[in-house]
């Protein structure tokens, strides 16, 4: 049976022979631990957290340069987890899921003495050296303004194009069936969380999840959430894999079932290799290691090589080799990091943010990553490869940037960012006031509308001189809960004496992300006889754009916003 100090950290892939080339590098910190984080940053490796043998969770973060051959590698003490607005108080992680967007890193999740949190830390890459914390010797970690949307460990985390999605995992009360959805707003932080409509069959913890694209003339098109495996509150373990079509603002759909794989597993690597999928290691139904490697394609799993003994879910990629922390099944093994070559894999490109505010829609860009993990970038395909120099993690970035790189290129530091966000916050410079929300009884047809203008007070009816035909309100949301919204103007039915044809977009905090309601789609330019609409929405701050679609300054409109 599984022990309680087997190693729950990356376990290493190998497509290739086992006699493939092979480096074991021992960090600092000999001491066995289990769901420690390791994650990958240009060309350096960090490891987070974990728990200890004797059940101490661990707050030390290391980094380590990745050298281009098979040299040691140099492990360094950083930055622990500590959180700066809280005088440096110790915030120790296990069985969280850290990820690198733009020059920041995070750790969403996890287990403390307390078991799981629902919080969100980050810290400041520096580029240049590896180093975290904008400040040398003062740097602490910060605490991301929105939690998850519950307390959350064994999750599986991934992104694509500007969104995180979480899948499954462990809470307080027991085990998630739900995908959780957040973008990654343009200043770093992460903003609200939205459940999507599909769920995972029944609630399981260490399932493997991974992105499958596809691409036309360097766009992705089509992509597929990938879900691979876990286990049960029973301790059952699944061998479905399941993908759903991802959309925009995180719309799943057209759930579909693939190939079983050959065998039930849970915490085991799964990773897209162009177009085929790869799943190795992990644990089996007896809770013991798998020492299997399967590759899909064209409709069925293979099995090409064996693995040494180790423990998923997650890894480090650089080109063609990969880099995971080795299990430990007994004895006092040191913790070890280990590098295999794998010449048939196909190197990781810089991963970038298109429609999230970091980079234009459809803009093409090709990136690729060298050995050493120097990371090169061109705009066409016949393009010269350009190296972007670690020293200047920045490309072209003013309000209009067309181009904008995140995770192993570098992307933007975040004051950058914050400068790219106020220019967006400029396009609509005046609050024209505050939307309250109301608790009313009965059905959304029997409740009374507040009647409303375009000017720069929402509660007055404006003369010439403010009149707008759009305007900002400030909707303050105070508790995570479902809500609707229901507004009327001079087309609704039955008609009204309202004389405004109302346009209406639901945003987040940074004006820039729209909400997404229930059924999954954005709250976006909807109109009157669309109907009501339906959200579960965070406590927070969210900001209605509200415009008059014939261009009519000034015109009026009825609205309510209900807690259910």
């Amino acid at each position: 049976m599984r022990r309680n100090n087997l190693l729950l950290l990356l376990i290493l892939l190998c497509l290739v022979s086992i006699g493939c080339p092979q480096t074991n590098f021992t960090p600092p910190d000999p001491a066995e631990r289990t769901g420690a984080m390791l994650v990958r940053h240009g060309k350096y490796m960090y490891l987070i957290g974990g728990k200890t043998s004797t059940g101490e969770i661990s707050n030390e973060v290391y980094y380590a340069e990745i050298p281009s051959d098979d040299s040691a590698v140099h492990w360094l003490p950083t930055v622990p987890l500590t959180l700066e607005a809280e005088n440096g108080r110790s915030v120790p992680r296990a069985f969280g899921s850290a990820f690198v967007a733009g020059n920041l890193l995070y750790v969403l999740g996890g287990e403390d003495s307390g078991g799981p949190t629902d919080t969100i830390l980050y810290i400041y890459i520096k580029p240049s050296n590896g180093t975290l914390g904008l400040f040398d010797n003062y740097s602490k970690w910060s605490k991301n303004p929105t939690p998850l949307p519950q307390a959350l460990s064994h999750s599986a985390v991934t992104q694509h194009e500007g969104r995180l999605f979480v899948i499954g995992g462990k809470t307080p009360s027991g085990l998630s069936d739900h995908i959780y959805h957040a973008r990654i707003s343009p200043d770093g932080f992460v903003g609200n969380w939205y459940t999507s409509p599909q769920k995972i069959s029944t609630g399981l913890q260490d399932v493997s999840v991974c992105v499958l694209p596809s691409f036309v003339d360097m766009v992705p098109m089509d992509s597929k959430l990938v879900i691979a495996g876990g286990r049960d509150e029973m301790g059952n373990v699944t061998s479905s894999v399941t993908t759903h079509d991802m959309g925009g603002w995180g719309l799943l759909s057209n759930p579909s079932s693939l190939a079983s794989l050959p065998k039930a597993l849970y915490a085991t690597i799964l990773l897209n290799n162009g177009d085929e999928l790869i799943v190795a290691g992990g644990f089996d139904a007896e809770a013991q290691f798998s020492t299997s490697i399967y590759t899909y394609t064209a409709g069925s799993w293979s099995q090409p090589a064996l693995i040494s003994n180790r423990e998923g879910p997650s890894f480090a990629q650089v080109a063609g080799a990969l880099w995971a922390v080795a299990g430990i099944e007994d004895g006092d093994n040191p913790v070890t990091v280990e590098r295999k070559s794998l010449p048939g894999l196909t190197p990781e490109p810089p991963n970038i943010f298109p429609s999230s505010g970091m980079v234009k829609s459809n803009t093409k860009v090709l990136g690729r990553s060298q050995t050493n993990g120097v990371m090169e970038y061109r705009l066409s395909s016949d393009a010269v490869w350009t190296v972007l120099p670690t020293s200047t993690p920045l490309l072209a970035i003013t309000a209009d940037s067309t181009y904008l790189f995140r995770e192993t290129v570098g992307a933007a530091s975040t004051i950058a960012r914050r400068d790219y966000r106020v220019s967006v916050m400029e396009t609509y410079p005046h609050i024209s006031g505050d939307i309250s929300v109301q608790s009313l009884p009965g059905a959304p047809d029997t409740w009374e509308l507040e009647t409303l203008f375009l000017g720069e007070n929402l509660k007055v009816q404006p003369d010439t001189a403010s009149e707008r035909t759009t305007v900002l309100a400030r909707l303050l949301i105070p508790a995570d809960d479902e809500y609707v919204i229901r507004w009327q103007d001079k087309i609704s039915t039955p008609s009204s004496s309202y004389t405004g044809k109302i346009e209406l977009t639901l945003v987040e905090n940074d004006l820039v992300t729209e909400a997404v309601d229930s059924s999954g789609l954005p709250v976006m330019e909807r109109i009157s006889t669309a109907g009501n609409i339906l959200m579960a929405l965070q406590k927070g701050t969210y900001y209605l754009r509200l415009s008059d679609v014939d261009g009519v300054a000034g015109t009026s409109f009825g609205l309510v916003v209900v807690r259910q």
